[in-house]
């Protein structure tokens, strides 16, 4: 398919003076010397950012974001997420800025906040939903999904889509919500541009592949047609109370301090539930009592070091990984998700090892007798019983998939505490299989 190619004009980068600008020499100079290092696209989103910051305190909507040059008549591609968490939204709106980027008409919507019935007039369609639990929906999506496995939906044959899906390894239904939409679009008559992503909690790789390849899949099917005067269409703000960008993401987290970690439970109680206050000062982090906050967890070192030593290796040993260069100990604490199992991980494993019984248990008709195993176990619980012969720690840790941050569900109100977040988290400890095992992430936090 042929791509498009898009032409952005130079934007002139202005140099600040400190004479005009109530800043003081040092922050004047510090600002040129960022803002000349910036591309233009990276300087508009720093100044959406910034003044997002100057209205956040004030209770009203966000700046209006920078005109997009846009042509009457062009096809539109409309760019749907459905999100339990907050990921999906994140990747929907990061289709719609390389969209426009490459000269396309777009519109990103919130399924929640989409009238069905206008599914039967849509000609170009991104979709980007999670699975939630086991198997189902994300709650702004269920009406969506519902109706479009049902007797109601209409014919969609002017349609073409193609659908990324989020899920996560470790549960049987992976991305199942995603396979629905694609399969229903596609029992619809709806026509397939590009092959659907499924993508495990580190998803980041993935979906940025997945992205390129729709987007030019979709770009034959997003020209303007020929002589169509060209225009300038406005994002429009966001309402009042919207959430305002942060600096802080998931690749660049928030070293939050510790206000307060309390035990709630009596003495003597065989349970440990812990209330923990974080301190959210200067993150610029926005939230709505029931969201979700993320806990990047580090795995305990009893686990690590019963994992090494499992495996024969010494812990010293350097590997790389996605954040560079580290020792096997650092890498297998901080990096890796090593305290469950999941099936790309076994299928790995089950190459490297050979044995037959497992790669048995891998056949698709053991679907329920995979599911049970994985249940309670983790790496050390494999390699204990499918053991590997001389595998080298760079070997090892390619097999394995990032440790993911935890979410827990914020307890408190930023109205009340403008500058904390609030958790309530039940720390997680049990014996299966002949071996105590804890929660990754409650154990870490108590």
């Amino acid at each position: 398919m042929p791509s498009a190619k898009t032409f952005i004009p130079h934007m002139q980068l202005i140099s600040l003076n400190e004479h005009s600008t109530p800043l003081t020499e040092s922050q004047t100079d510090q600002l040129n010397r960022l803002v000349q290092s910036l591309s233009p696209q990276q300087v508009t989103w720093v100044s959406g950012f910034l003044a997002g910051i100057n209205w956040a305190g004030q209770g009203v909507p966000q700046a209006q974001a920078a005109p997009v040059a846009q042509t009457a008549g062009q096809p539109r591609l409309t760019i749907l997420y459905g999100s339990q968490t907050g990921n999906g939204e994140t990747i929907a709106r990061q289709i719609y800025d390389k969209a426009i980027a490459r000269g396309f008409s777009a519109s990103v919507k919130d399924m929640g906040d989409y009238k069905k019935n206008q599914l039967k007039n849509e000609q170009n369609l991104l979709l980007v939903v999670s699975t939630h639990g086991e198997g189902d929906p994300p709650d702004n999506a269920e009406e969506l999904h519902a109706f479009l496995l049902s007797k109601k939906a209409p014919e969609l044959k002017n349609l073409r889509y193609s659908v990324l899906a989020l899920g996560d390894t470790s549960y049987e239904n992976f991305c199942q919500t995603g396979q629905d939409f694609d399969k229903g679009l596609e029992a619809l008559g709806a026509q397939r541009v590009y092959a659907r992503g499924d993508c495990d909690v580190d998803y980041e790789e993935t979906a940025e592949a997945w992205i390129e390849g729709a987007l030019e899949g979709f770009a034959e099917f997003l020209q303007a047609p020929q002589g169509a005067v060209a225009g300038v269409a406005v994002q429009q703000a966001a309402a009042p109370g919207a959430k305002i960008a942060s600096l802080y993401t998931k690749k660049n987290p928030f070293p939050a301090a510790v206000l307060e970690n309390l035990v709630l439970n009596g003495r003597g109680s065989a349970k440990e539930t812990r209330h923990v206050e974080l301190s959210l000062e200067g993150s610029g982090l926005v939230f709505e009592p029931g969201d979700s906050l993320g806990v990047m967890p580090s795995n305990s070192p009893e686990l690590v070091a019963e994992l090494i030593d499992t495996l024969k290796l010494y812990g010293n040993e350097t590997v790389a990984t996605f954040e560079g260069e580290m020792s096997l100990t650092n890498a297998l604490s901080h990096a890796y998700e090593i305290a469950i199992l999941t099936r790309p991980f076994l299928v790995r494993y089950a190459a490297r090892s050979q044995s037959e019984k497992l790669l048995k248990l891998l056949d698709d008709g053991n679907k329920k007798a995979l599911t049970a195993y994985i249940h309670g176990r983790d790496i050390i619980d494999l390699a204990l019983q499918f053991p590997i012969e001389s595998i080298s720690a760079d070997e090892f840790t390619g097999m394995l998939r990032k440790l993911p941050p935890r979410l827990y569900s914020i307890a408190s109100s930023q109205q009340a505490n403008p500058d904390e977040a609030h958790l309530t988290i039940a720390a997680v400890r049990y014996e299966a299989h002949g071996r105590p095992r804890k929660g990754v992430a409650s154990s870490h936090c108590a």
